[in-house]
């Protein structure tokens, strides 16, 4: 039997005669938000299942910070101060069951207040909401139809959104709580800005002596543009510019996304914006010529006031997303609503089509069964005993269990087939733990390599998230020729390195590929990264107190091992490869097969 979920309406947000009492818990920013502040409070429905999983979380992730409350207990504790995650259904979690009139989300055989109706068998809610004891804290709510349900509801992908809805492991539908109609007065929007300005200057290693030029002129211009009310989309714009004028990719103000997406799957190719499969309007191999009459370069310069970065090429690899969703093209005057009319280029003829979200409502989004895949072979490998070629793919940097373990069983496979040659493929990389090169390079039969140099800023707000008590200030660490840690007894790797990357390769991915490359030991072939040899990194993420939009800020600054290098915007591969829409309609990998035949 299926369950309907439903959504109520957001208008009362905006009324001025609803008591705070009776006010939804929304809206409260991007689920991602919640996490970095001290203390934590978990609270668990009292079922077995349920508490189970409540206790893995608080083991795994926020044993330092965190207490689990069970049951009466969470309702019975005063809570102000404190971030929440509650675990449960509505019915059987007494916090859930208090606050169910002010939730924005309702189990049972309702109607839709959004955009559709969402069904499924095993439906499941991920909300950030309002801590109604203390509107300046945060929730995240994970619910379900079935307690049983809450079991692994972590694996639902989440984070950058306020809301996501899932049938099991498979994501039907994510976004932000409607605004339209909505307006910020001009001291709300005032008050915004103070706490951005604030938490920017307080935190991020550039601004240590106070705002830089652009910095200054953003938040001039911020302010000016604030002096009557506004929409909230209009505002998240506003803000956002403030934060991107520190050129950081780390440092922006979550977006503004939506579950109104388009049946628009791009990829950004060294030929253009290119269809990656049929649609019921479009074919693979299809290459976008203007989106409501926009071109590719209209495009990209509409997506530079959207997207943190320090090249162009993360901002395409972060576009093609975002061009899909209706929100972001209505933010940016694309486009005023669906249908969207497309130029394409089929077969050397010149096309008008129109596209619309899917019919049956079908999430057009794929990141979220992308990253279920990822979860089971994120670090894998291929041998290929007649190109002398061992292809080792980490698509994320963690380091943990799973991969010290795997690391240690190639590096024993590799020995025992006798290949000579390692490729290192970081093209779907986007980050993580840096030191998973560390790890890596401890079976190459290296004495040691120059690592990053870095100026930290330690800070109220980093001591508060991340549990320390770091003496305040701006501290410079110069780079270190680091002693590698090779370990005993383990077969050693001696022969050619190869790193591959792509736009996609960013942040602690792009990290790997630069000590490599920096330190000569590894080719590094394929496209430049979306990340820059030396950036920024280490983020802290707040909420801001009006708009509740959630906001990360850097408190890290690293430079590339080699300074001669300097400046550069990416890393530059020795062999560039680019991957071009032929190479999509054939399904060719152009940078393994010239990896296969390079020596």
């Amino acid at each position: 039997m299926k369950t309907f979920l439903a959504f109520t309406a957001l208008a009362a947000v905006a009324a001025s005669s609803a008591s705070q009492a009776q006010k939804p818990l929304v809206p409260a920013g991007a689920i991602n938000g919640v996490f970095g502040h001290r203390p934590m409070a978990i609270l668990a429905e009292d079922d077995p299942t349920v508490v189970a999983h409540a206790e893995w979380v608080h083991d795994r992730f926020f044993k330092d910070r965190s207490r689990v409350l069970v049951g009466d207990a969470t309702v019975e504790e005063d809570l102000r101060g404190h971030n929440l995650l509650v675990f449960g259904t509505i019915d059987g979690h007494p916090w859930l069951t208090k606050y169910r009139d002010r939730l924005p989300f309702r189990y049972g055989d309702g109607g839709v207040t959004l955009d559709r109706e969402y069904t499924g068998n095993r439906l499941r809610v991920i909300a950030a909401l309002r801590n109604p004891q203390d509107p300046k804290r945060r929730v995240v709510a994970y619910t379900a139809a079935n307690a049983a349900d809450i079991k692994g509801i972590n694996g639902v992908f989440h984070g950058p959104t306020e809301w996501v809805i899932a049938d099991g492991a498979r994501v039907l539908g994510k976004g932000n709580y409607p605004t339209a109609g909505v307006l910020l007065d001009v001291a709300a929007m005032q008050a915004d800005l103070d706490w951005l300005e604030a938490k920017l200057l307080a935190n991020h290693p550039t601004t240590a002596e106070g705002p830089t030029p652009a910095l200054a002129a953003a938040l001039q211009e911020a302010r000016a543009a604030t002096a009557e009310p506004r929409s909230i989309a209009d505002f998240w714009l506003t803000a956002n510019r403030v934060a991107l004028a520190l050129a950081d990719a780390h440092t922006h103000v979550a977006p503004l996304g939506s579950s109104r997406r388009l049946d628009l799957p791009l990829a950004w190719l060294a030929d253009g914006l290119v269809v990656t499969h049929d649609t019921a309007a479009l074919q693979r191999g299809d290459r976008l010529v203007t989106l409501q009459g926009h071109d590719e370069t209209a495009l990209l310069g509409a997506l530079r006031g959207l997207i943190p970065a320090e090249n162009d090429h993360w901002i395409r690899e972060r576009g093609t997303p975002a061009l899909a969703d209706l929100a972001v093209l209505q933010l940016l005057g694309l486009a005023e609503d669906a249908p969207v009319t497309l130029t394409i280029e089929r077969d050397g003829e010149s096309l008008q089509v129109e596209i619309e979200p899917p019919a049956d409502g079908a999430h057009t989004d794929d990141s979220a069964s992308a990253d279920a895949a990822a979860n089971a072979d994120w670090v894998r490998w291929t041998i290929d005993p007649d190109h002398d070629l061992a292809v080792f793919t980490l698509d994320r940097c963690v380091v943990d269990d799973h991969y010290l373990a795997r690391l240690a069983t190639f590096f024993a496979e590799v020995a025992e087939s006798g290949v000579t040659r390692i490729a290192v493929d970081l093209r779907r990389n986007s980050g993580g733990n840096s030191q998973v090169c560390d790890e890596f390079l401890r079976y190459v039969d290296l004495d040691e390599y120059w690592t990053y140099s870095a100026s930290i800023r330690s800070t109220v707000d980093a001591n508060e998230q991340h549990g320390t008590d770091d003496e305040l200030g701006l501290r410079h660490y110069g780079r270190q020729r680091k002693e590698n840690d090779r370990h005993e007894g383990a077969p050693l790797f001696s022969g050619k390195l190869y790193a591959l990357t792509s736009k996609e390769t960013f942040s602690s991915g792009s990290w790997f590929a630069v000590v490599l490359g920096d330190n000569d030991l590894a080719e590094v072939i394929g496209e430049p990264t979306g990340g820059a040899p030396s950036s920024h990194g280490e983020i802290l993420r707040f909420v801001l107190p009006e708009s509740s939009f959630s906001f990360s800020v850097s408190h890290k600054a690293w430079r590339r091992p080699d300074p001669s290098r300097q400046p550069a915007h990416t890393l530059e591969p020795d062999h560039a490869v680019p991957f071009t829409r032929e190479h999509l309609v054939e399904g060719i990998d152009p940078v393994l097969e010239f990896v296969r035949s390079h020596r």
